[in-house]
């Protein structure tokens, strides 16, 4: 099965692009953040608009549609089923008309056989998805390098100062007896502050690549609070939703939030590691170009928080 080998990358680009349209949540997709996603991935073109609005409207499969389509949001079990469709329509509805014209001005048709559905869903996440995944602090390789022992070694080493900086940004107050972690959960919005203000939205930077060392590394990458919002929803951990009891915290304006809008402690240090492959992924030594592994993208993350002045005027828990 397609959608369960590829399971993390489809569902690691869909929360690249849910949190695109700073209007809407971050955890749904609605109509402009497919449009942006099938456009930037070029799968289809702005000349598809019509075809692609009827797309996202048939894909929304959870109870009655009582308003019109280009309103509704995608949850990521329907982007799967959109994503199937546009496919579809793609490799097989596009190249059954393209034959049909041609056989109308006397041309032979194309003889290329036309695919199944599966193998169209496979040909677009291969030559359109996961090309722009490998350019991103997303996929199996950044699942991996979370995992990995040397990261979890990394964030224990440096949890105290982790953990106070994310009491500083979220409604967190205590700490778990069991696991000495923050309790509470930081919105979007704080953790977009906390990016700013730890300087991830900076363009060129200059580091140390290890302590003592005389080379420097040099960023070029200038992080965008698109991708702020991008990092805050791929670091979201899955969950399974009971469609009668959602877990929602009511923050101070009223607005409910579901927990695919708050993140944990947990997710938290997983979006200090995505900024830093993402910031730092594309970084140049001055002595010779090279790419930096995940490990070091990341070590370099949590070295600018704890260098930052931001962390040295944090309280003590």
């Amino acid at each position: 099965n397609f959608f369960a080998k590829n399971y993390v990358e489809i569902t690691e680009m869909y929360r690249l692009y849910s949190p695109v349209n700073s209007r809407g949540g971050t955890h749904e997709l609605d109509y402009i953040e497919l449009c942006k996603f099938l456009t930037e991935t070029e799968i289809l073109g702005e000349e598809h608009s019509n075809v692609i609005l009827r797309i996202f409207g048939e894909s929304h499969v959870r109870g009655t549609k009582s308003k019109s389509s280009i309103h509704l949001q995608l949850n990521q079990t329907e982007f799967f089923v959109a994503l199937t469709k546009i496919a579809a329509y793609k490799y097989i509805t596009l190249h059954r008309r393209e034959n049909a014209k041609m056989r109308k001005r006397g041309v032979s048709a194309s003889k290329a056989p036309i695919p199944t559905v599966p193998i169209a869903v496979e040909t677009i996440y291969l030559e359109h998805i996961l090309p722009v995944l490998e350019k991103m602090p997303a996929g199996s390789e950044m699942r991996a390098a979370l995992s990995s022992t040397d990261v979890l070694l990394l964030f224990y080493q440096h949890l105290d100062q982790l953990c106070t900086v994310f009491i500083k940004y979220s409604d967190s107050n205590e700490l778990s007896e069991e696991s000495a972690t923050p309790i509470g959960s930081m919105t979007a919005k704080q953790f977009g502050i906390f990016a700013k203000d730890y300087g991830f939205l900076g363009s060129e930077e200059r580091l140390n690549r290890a302590q003592g060392a005389k080379s420097f590394l040099k960023s070029l990458v200038c992080i965008t609070l698109r991708e702020v919002r991008q990092v805050f929803s791929a670091s979201q951990h899955d969950m399974f939703e009971d469609d009668t009891e959602e877990k929602k915290v009511e923050e101070s304006d009223g607005n409910d939030l579901d927990h695919q809008e708050l993140m944990d402690f947990s997710e938290f240090l997983e979006a200090v590691a995505r900024l830093g492959v993402l910031k730092f992924g594309g970084a140049l030594e001055v002595s010779e170009e090279e790419t930096l592994s995940h490990y070091e993208c990341i070590r370099l993350s949590i070295q600018k928080i704890l260098r930052s002045k931001c962390t040295q005027s944090c309280p003590e828990n």
